[in-house]
């Protein structure tokens, strides 16, 4: 039995709850009293997004560790792929400034230093990571152009 007959239905009826959340969020009214807008539904689509995301990660790490177990050898391509991205985050988190910003209005407890540096991390690392890939797409085609013009 080919794994896609149980992969595809699944992300199809993912596909769909993630339309119907996102139309609930665009159309679903805004909460009443807040200061800014904010979508009644916003909180929904938050959780679902970090129930997949948790879900994804923890099935991409219990695969990951059974295929080390199972073939070491032919999963060193992917260990070492883990330890660049572990150094690209390393790399981007002592880049991160902790400094509070000064934000007009704001009483909220998220503009300390901790959070800061998370949120600078997790931006630096995005920006590295989209620059890797768009060199990555763009060496892949002057690649392939060399090789399909040497043939």
């Amino acid at each position: 039995m080919k794994i896609s007959k149980i992969t595809t239905p699944i992300l199809w009826l993912l596909f769909a709850v993630s339309i119907f959340l996102v139309l609930l969020t665009l159309m679903g009214g805004d909460v009443e009293g807040a200061n800014l807008q904010t979508p009644v539904y916003l909180d929904t689509m938050l959780f679902y997004t970090y129930g997949i995301l948790f879900i994804c990660t923890t099935l991409v790490l219990i695969l990951e560790i059974i295929n080390i177990v199972s073939s070491p050898a032919s999963s060193i391509k992917s260990v070492v792929s883990f330890l660049l991205i572990l150094v690209v985050v390393a790399i981007a988190y002592l880049s991160a400034d902790g400094t509070p910003l000064n934000i007009p209005g704001y009483e909220g407890s998220d503009n300390v230093p901790s959070m800061l540096k998370v949120t600078d991390t997790g931006v630096f690392t995005f920006y590295a990571l989209g620059i890797v890939t768009v060199l990555a797409v763009i060496g892949f085609e002057i690649r392939s152009a060399i090789i399909k013009n040497n043939k």
